[in-house]
Parts: structure tokens; sequence; C-alpha cells
């Protein structure tokens, strides 16, 4: 599990200021070692008569034998820069690893001066317990991104992945450095490994979520290479569906399927209309009012009613529900609203809302294409909500496992911070479906329900949803964003290396990880955009093609 061959260094110790302790110890660097094996994320180790001590380097560091700057400067006469000092200079460098486990189990330092060795691909693997059989989301690297022998296949347990041991994946990251990419990859690959798993996608921007069943026509001969180390070359197998409210939708192909909303679809979720706080308490009670009621069949009854129950408040009447004059005029107002949109069936009397029970099936990704371009934030809030709920009550029942196979399904949810924001109180419009999101954070697991969420500031993101997820995931991201509390636990390299990823690397910390590691993954392979050419799924193999 070492490669013996490429020794970095040797253990120390110093009288006062460097410490070896059961977590750390450090090390000073080979003078013939390769400058790549010593980056932070690097994994090393040390063998201990029979026992071997695997560690991550978290930091290297240099020194020369000046005394101050100085002497430094007096030394090549005096500050010039061209002028050669007669004097030979020592120059260490010295790393500092954090120990992630001993081949006995044991938790002790590293004792005296040891050599130190590079990892293998199967030392990393064992490092940080990676299981043998799992979702595969990329291969161990440092921040270079760079695929070498010692790169590991990253193997998530699914149980911890979208399962009940805990659940959920949150990947942040700048726009343009390929967090979609990676949740699709994510998305894709536990799709294909697992039976019993659908996908929802919430497209709420761009096309990322809309051209799936179309191969990415940007993948280079690296990313062929690596998806065919995650043993996936194409996407026959993928049953990808497109629902668009009322043909809502940036892809007008024919692929994308239209819906509607009547009265029955929603007459429930009526209480989106509204904000969680005080003010709009009686609204609120209102409309669920109106949904309890069996002879409103439509908006139009709905209409109708507060109308009349409008003239009797303003003639001081009895209302039924003694509901205010002032209350109904504004429910009045939010429902004609609604009503006046095109993916509102006004008329229709029963439900028009896609059968979710004949649409989730195994190995089948499901996007609903609710546009910021195209749509009111009230119209997603309100089809988020429905879809969930449904979902939610489907699994819990166990319906949809008898009707479907399907056990777990995953929310991919874009710009979560949208409808999961740490600010947004009660009187936020979209407090309601964060209280959906929560949930799935928080108990979804028990119904086999999980979040995969995506975002460009994770600190921006509620802390009891953003903690409860099983795997986190950065991609590159801005130093101000990086001073936020929830990257302080992180080394101080890796931290700062985030700044400087390329497309492609990102920091994965995983719970069942003693510590983060760097990913190498490849472009998404399917489609996040318009193709430019129609390549056909079923007839593509990457690499042959």
């Amino acid at each position: 599990m070492l490669n013996e061959e490429i020794l970095v260094g040797k253990t120390f110790s110093t009288a006062s200021s460097v410490s070896s302790t059961v977590e750390h110890f450090h090390f000073w660097v080979h003078k013939d070692a390769n400058v790549k094996f010593l980056e932070p994320g690097s994994v090393i180790g040390i063998k201990d008569d029979t026992d071997v001590c695997f560690a991550v380097v978290e930091s290297v560091s240099e020194n020369m034998d000046y005394a101050s700057a100085l002497e430094a400067f007096a030394s090549h006469n005096f500050g010039d820069a061209e002028y050669e000092s007669k004097t030979d200079r020592f120059i260490c460098q010295a790393a500092r690893a954090k120990i992630l486990r001993w081949l006995s189990g044991t938790v002790r330092p590293v004792s005296g001066e040891k050599k130190v060795f590079l990892a293998t691909a199967h030392g990393v693997k064992y490092a940080f317990g990676m299981p043998d059989k799992g979702i595969p989301l990329g291969f161990s690297t440092t921040p270079t991104g760079n695929v070498s022998e010692q790169s590991a296949l990253i193997l998530l347990p699914d149980q911890y992945l979208f399962g009940k041991e805990a659940q959920g994946i949150n990947i942040g990251g700048q726009t343009g450095y390929a967090k979609t990419n990676m949740a699709l990859n994510a998305a894709l690959l536990a799709l294909k490994n697992l039976d019993d798993v659908c996908v929802i996608g919430i497209n709420v921007k761009g096309e990322d979520l809309l051209w799936l069943d179309y191969v990415n026509e940007e993948l280079t001969s690296e990313d062929e290479r690596l998806w065919r180390a995650l043993n996936m070359t194409d996407l026959k197998w993928l049953n990808f569906q497109l629902f668009a409210p009322a043909g809502i939708s940036l892809r007008k192909d024919g692929k994308e399927k239209d819906f509607t909303l009547s009265w029955k679809d929603i007459k429930y979720d009526l209480n989106l209309l509204f904000s969680e706080s005080k003010d709009d308490e009686n609204a609120r009670i209102l409309v669920s009012h109106l949904g309890s009621m069996p002879d409103i069949e439509n908006f139009d009854d709905a209409i109708r009613l507060l109308e009349e129950w409008q003239e009797a408040a303003d003639n001081e009447k009895r209302v039924p529900g003694s509901h205010h004059a002032a209350t109904i005029r504004k429910t009045i107002k939010h429902l004609r609203n609604l009503a006046s949109k095109k993916f509102i069936n006004k008329n229709f009397k029963k439900s028009v809302f896609p059968d979710l029970l004949s649409v989730i099936q195994p190995k089948t990704f499901v996007t609903f294409d609710l546009n910021d371009v195209l749509m009111t934030s009230t119209a997603q809030r309100m089809i988020f909500q429905k879809i969930l709920s449904h979902v939610k009550s489907y699994l819990e029942t166990k319906v949809l496992e008898e009707k479907t196979g399907v056990k777990r399904v995953v929310f991919f949810v874009d710009e979560l911070s949208k409808y999961a924001h740490r600010s947004m109180g009660s009187e936020s419009f979209l407090s309601g479906v964060k209280a959906g999101v929560k949930n799935i954070a928080e108990r979804g697991r028990f119904a086999g329900l999980s979040l995969l969420g995506v975002e460009q500031y994770p600190s921006q993101i509620d802390d009891n949803i953003l903690q409860n997820m099983a795997t986190r995931v950065f991609t590159r991201l801005k130093a101000k964003e990086l001073s936020a509390e929830i990257y302080r636990y992180y080394p101080n390299d890796f931290v700062r290396a985030i700044t400087r990823l390329n497309k492609g690397v990102a920091l994965l910390d995983h719970d069942t990880f003693p510590e983060p590691v760097f990913v190498r993954f490849p472009r998404s392979l399917c489609a996040t955009s318009r193709p430019n050419k129609k390549v056909n799924p079923k007839n593509f193999v990457v690499g042959v093609s």
C-alpha cells in the first residue's frame, strides 16, 4: 500500500516547537523528492515495524538559514540581486501531515525518525476507508487535478449518499467552474449503479437540465478516458423525461411534455400564494377554507364565491368563516392573478397534473422546467411543493415501490439558495418551500427522499440543511466566500487551494472519510446546453463514435 520507490522525506520532532501527536506529524523533504508529490492532499505513509501509518499532506513550507531579511540582503553585496552569495545556504522544506489511520487501527503518534513514502492507489483507498462497492464520483487527486498511478477511484457507500444512514449532496462553486457538471455526474452515476433510484430535477435557470438525452459535444479525449474508468460509456440506458407547464420551456423540439394545473391539483397548496408572516395569516386561513369546500370544483367557482362573500361583507352581512372584507379582497386579487397564468386551467374540474406514479421509474431522470425567465416565483414554489408533497406521500406509503420498484427519489435542485437561504424567514413567500427542503434534508432519508443541491455560495444555505448533507463538494470559490464560518474546520492550505481549482477539480468532504479529498471528475456525459449536432445517444459509445 506504499510505493517504497518514491521516498519523500523523514519524520522529525523538536524539543520545543514541533511535536508529533495522535493527529499530526511533520517531516522534512528528501532532497531529490519530486515536488508534485508534496501538494496539499497528497497521501503518504510510514512503516513502523509491522504497522503502517497513512496521512495526508496539509501544508509544505521552506526555510533557509538566514537569521533575518537584513542578513539575506547583506549577503548579496547589500542588495545586488545579480550578485551570487559566496556562502552556501542550508535550505529545508518541511511538511505537516494529518494522520488518517493506522493499519493496526491504533491511535498513537508517529515515533522517532521514519521514512515517508508515497501511498499507492490501494493505500489511498484504505486510508480514507473507501468501500469496495459504491457510487463512483471521480478520482483522488491534488489541487492541480492530475490523475496519476496514486489516484484511487472514489467510491461512496450508497446508503450514505442517497440512503437511510445519511443522505444528500451539496455542491457549491463559482459560475463556470463545473458545479452543475459535478452534480449531473453524481446523479447519472447513481442512476446507472442503482436499480431503485429516480432523480427529479428542478430546472430554474438556463438549459442545464433540458438536454440530458443528448451527448455532451465538448467531451475531450481525457474526459472519455475518465468516463471509461468510471465504467459508464453511453446513455442508452437512461430514461429522460421533460415536463414544462403550458409549453413554457426553453426547449421546443417536441421532447417537452406540456401540463397545466387545475383547481383540484393545487387547492391544498394555495397557502403558498402568501408569506408565512402574521400579516398574511388570515388569507392563508381563507384559502384553506376554500380548499376544503367540496362544492368548489374550479377557479371560476372559487372566485365567484369570494365575490359573493365580499359583497356580503361590504354590506355587513355574515360571511361563512367570518372572514374579513379586506382578507377576501386580497385573496380575490391573488386568485385572479394566478388564474390568468397560461399554466392554470381555470375551468377544468379534474386533475391535469402529470401522474407521478407513471412518470417516476427506475433509472429515470425527470426534469421539471420551472425557468426563472419564463415563470414567476409563485408558480415555481407551487409546482415544486406539489411535486415534493406527492412524492413524499408515495414513498411513505410504499405505493411508489409497489407500482414502480423505486425506493429512493433524489431531488436535484439547482440554485438551492433560492429556496433555502439562511436569512429566509417567515415573511418570505418562499418560506413554505424552504420548510419542505429542510424536511428532506433532516428527515427525508427515512422515507427514501434525498436532496442534491447546487448553488454558488454554500455559506448562504440554512445551517440545518447544509449540516444534514452527508456529502459536501466545493469547486472553485472566491476568497470572500471562503472566509465564512463553514470553512474554518478545513486545513488552511486546502481552503486556499479552492480559490485556484480548475474546472473538473473539487474538494469532497464526506461523512465516512476522515478528511476531505480532492477529486478529479470529467465533463458531464450528457449535454448541458442546446446541442449543435443532434447526436443520437443510443448510438454513442465513448471513444468509439
